[in-house]
C-alpha cells in the first residue's frame, strides 16, 4: 500500500513540476505536500541511496516554490549518479532562477572533480558558466567536451550557439 502511495505522490509531484514556465502557479496545498514529504520520506527510510525519492523531493520543493529546500536534494542525486541529466536541467534552473549562477558553477566544478569523466556535467558547466557571464571559460569547457567526445553533437552545437551570442 505504501508503494502505491508513494508512486501516486510522485506522479502527483511531477505533474505539478513539469510546468518550465517562470511565472507557473505553485501547488499549494499543505497537506498533500506533508503527505508527499511524508511518502517520499519513508522511500528514503527503506532505500536511502534512492534516487527517485530525492528527486521527488526536489521537484515537489520545486512545485511548492521552495526552491532553496529543491536544491540539495538535486545535488544529492548527483552525487549518487551524476549522469542524471534531467537533474542536472532541474539544478541549473533553480540556481539561474534564484540568481545563484556562481553557486552551480562550483557545485558542477566539484561534482567535476569528484567524477571526472562525466561530460554531461562538463556541459552543464558550461551552461553554467554562460549563465554567471564568463563566455570564455565556457568556450573552454566546450573545447574540452570536443577533445573528450568528438562525436557527441553536444559539444559542438553548445559551442556554436555561444560563438553566436559573443
Amino acid at each position: 500500500m505504501g508503494n502505491v502511495y508513494l508512486a501516486e505522490a510522485m506522479a502527483e509531484t511531477a505533474s505539478r513540476a513539469a510546468s518550465p514556465e517562470p511565472g507557473a502557479p505553485k501547488a499549494t496545498d499543505e497537506t498533500r505536500y506533508n503527505q508527499s514529504v511524508s511518502a517520499l520520506q519513508e522511500a528514503l527510510t527503506i532505500d536511502p541511496e534512492n534516487i527517485d525519492a530525492r528527486v521527488g523531493l526536489g521537484d515537489l520543493n520545486a512545485a511548492y516554490g521552495r526552491s532553496n529546500d529543491a536544491i540539495p536534494y538535486y545535488q544529492e542525486a548527483l552525487s549518487r549518479d551524476p549522469a542524471q541529466t534531467d537533474v542536472l536541467k532541474k539544478l541549473f534552473d533553480l540556481y539561474v532562477q534564484l540568481g545563484r549562477t556562481e553557486e552551480v558553477v562550483s557545485f558542477y566544478r566539484q561534482t567535476l572533480k569528484d567524477n571526472p569523466d562525466n561530460v554531461q556535467t562538463l556541459s552543464a558547466l558550461a551552461d553554467a558558466l554562460i549563465a554567471a557571464g564568463r563566455p570564455d571559460e565556457a568556450l573552454a569547457a566546450y573545447d574540452e567536451f570536443l577533445a573528450r567526445r568528438p562525436d557527441d553533437i553536444g559539444g559542438p552545437v553548445g559551442k556554436g550557439r555561444l560563438l553566436l551570442t559573443l
